[in-house]
């Protein structure tokens, strides 16, 4: 069973296709009464920089009558007290899971600072793959959101691929007019794959997202991420015929889908990993990494 499960994104091997969020599931060390790491395919880490980062003063977190809104401003301990302090701790729980290291900067610069930290203590920490955050606001240029500028975003992507010889995923801003051309930017320097984010401010039909990843996928050969973003606060939950009606079903071998109360619905696994799923309910997110 286990090996029927085992797939592939890009070049990031995975003995099956469920992994851990970015953000929600923290570094990875705090879950092992609820969930055993060992069991899944791989995690993302909460957003790494090279400093610590206290990110946005309390109250962080509010409810509504639909969900609830966050503003946590990236907080994080830093990648120095990651290697020191969380890192030996997530190694003995995770068997072979994949660590997958979410990293940002406040610079173009600074994101090939982190990622080079991340090459340099790859082995320590058995990381296996970067997923690149470029929602960050450039402090050297006034605030500019580096993924929502073509230059600074090119910059950023390409100084990460020179640092490391990683699987890099780049996870793409959904504040942008057309996400196309950041797609074709992350592919032209270097990136192994994209993370496509639903779009917030808009609520499209399951037709139109299927279309907006059919474009992204048509425009690129790399493996395409899909970050569904469940309720009326946070974007438009992904149904499980959306990817295959983006891919046509005669190229699709996929369908997922995680229900209000986070139970896997239904999952059907063929092929490289394409696109993956992520639904987002509760206090975790687990990701599902789809393929055809």
């Amino acid at each position: 069973m286990v090996d029927r499960l085992a797939t592939t994104c890009g070049p990031l091997a995975l003995a099956n296709p469920v992994l851990a969020a970015s953000g929600t599931f923290g570094y990875g060390d705090s879950f092992e009464r609820f969930w055993p790491l060992s069991t899944l395919g791989g995690f993302v880490t909460k957003t790494l920089f090279v400093a610590p980062r206290d990110g946005n003063p309390a109250p962080r977190v509010a409810e509504t009558s639909a969900g609830m809104l966050n503003s946590i401003g990236l907080a994080n301990v830093g990648w120095e007290a990651f290697v020191r302090d969380k890192a030996p701790r997530v190694d003995a729980l995770r068997g072979d899971a994949r660590l997958i290291v979410n990293i940002a900067g406040n610079s173009p610069e600074e994101f090939g600072e982190i990622a080079a930290r991340v090459e340099a203590d790859r082995d320590a920490v058995r990381c296996d793959a970067i997923e690149v955050n470029v929602s960050c606001p450039n402090v050297k240029e006034g605030g500019t959101n580096i993924g929502c500028h073509p230059g600074q975003f090119r910059d950023a992507v390409a100084r990460v691929r020179a640092a490391t010889t990683l699987p890099v995923f780049v996870k793409l801003s959904p504040n942008v007019a057309d996400i196309v051309p950041f797609a074709r930017a992350a592919a032209e320097e270097g990136a192994d794959g994209v993370s496509v984010i639903t779009p917030y401010f808009i609520r499209p039909t399951q037709a139109e997202l299927a279309d907006h990843f059919r474009r992204i996928a048509e425009a690129t050969a790399l493996s395409v991420v899909l970050y569904s973003n469940p309720g009326p606060c946070a974007g438009l939950a992904i149904e499980v015929f959306t990817p295959p009606r983006a891919w046509l079903f005669n190229r699709f071998g996929v369908g997922a889908r995680i229900d209000v109360g986070g139970s896997l619905h239904r999952l059907v696994i063929g092929g490289d990993c394409k696109c993956r799923v992520t639904a987002e309910r509760g206090e975790v997110a687990m990701m599902l990494m789809l393929g055809w």
